[in-house]
């Protein structure tokens, strides 16, 4: 709080007046400087330690998000080979003898990549501090990540109709032993695999722009224009190995285009 005191003894003449006026107006400016250069101040080490906190969460994710995209790729490749037993059975009689295929293992339940500092820092207001480029980089990657989330919710319900359709048609499709089906049942457990397969490889691709962007926060990279070459680069590391993939642009490459109206938008090269 800014005091202003009375003189210690009379005014006399508009001399000693005015002296006395700019007096308090140079200490009020000396005042509100120093204010403003406290605020400043620790504006600056707010917006540092963001701006370090989201490095320090990307480096955390970075590992996580490669594991994901590893296991679903072993996944993908689990559906070709279930794929490829459904469509290779062999009639008999008026209907079709299908294989198993073993599973190679592991758990479904994936770890998402944590963004509590952005969710954090926008709830204290602490997105207003930084510069304009570098709070749209951030929202960028908060939408790509809650494009994750949607799509890793989708591989689960197309993997629950899966297994459901199984179950139905009575395809014991993790083990060796042969089932025998129909024809329209085999050709619905086709239709089924190739969902989940679908979904799994959009999963992948969003866990790819994640990846990319955090190999860009963790680069120091604080605009939109710097952030794209990353997750360009990162959708490019991805390799599908089904016919979809090639039908969604997964190879070759991908790009991630630079959107003019839009919250972005994945292309073939």
């Amino acid at each position: 709080m800014l005091d202003v005191h009375p003189p210690h003894h009379a005014v006399d003449t508009w001399r000693d007046f005015f002296i006395h006026i700019a007096t308090i107006v140079i200490g009020l400016c000396i005042a509100v400087g120093l204010e403003q250069t406290v605020e400043a101040i620790h504006h600056h080490r707010q917006r540092t330690e963001l701006t370090e906190q989201m490095r320090a969460e990307a480096e955390h994710n970075l590992p996580i998000i490669r594991e994901s995209i590893d296991r679903l790729q072993r996944q993908a490749l689990y559906l070709q080979s279930l794929h490829a037993a459904l469509y290779s059975g062999k009639v008999s009689g008026t209907g079709i003898d299908v294989a198993g295929v073993v599973p190679t293992g592991g758990s479904v339940v994936f770890i998402a990549p944590s963004r509590g500092t952005w969710v954090t820092a926008q709830a204290a207001g602490l997105v207003a501090l930084l510069p304009p480029e570098e709070a749209k980089m951030y929202a960028r990657i908060d939408f790509n990540a809650e494009q994750e989330v949607q799509s890793e919710s989708a591989q689960y319900e197309k993997l629950k109709l899966l297994a459901s359709e199984c179950a139905r048609v009575g395809y014991d499709h993790v083990t060796p032993g042969v089932s025998h089906l129909t024809a329209a049942h085999r050709d619905d457990l086709l239709f089924q695999v190739d969902q989940v397969e679908s979904a799994i490889e959009s999963f992948i691709r969003r866990l790819g722009l994640l990846e990319g962007g955090d190999e860009a926060v963790a680069a120091g990279v604080n605009s939109l224009d710097d952030l794209y070459p990353y997750q360009n680069a990162a959708l490019g590391k991805l390799h599908f190995n089904s016919a979809l993939g090639g039908f969604y642009g997964g190879q070759p490459g991908m790009t991630y285009v630079k959107p003019a109206d839009r919250e972005g938008s994945i292309e073939q090269k």
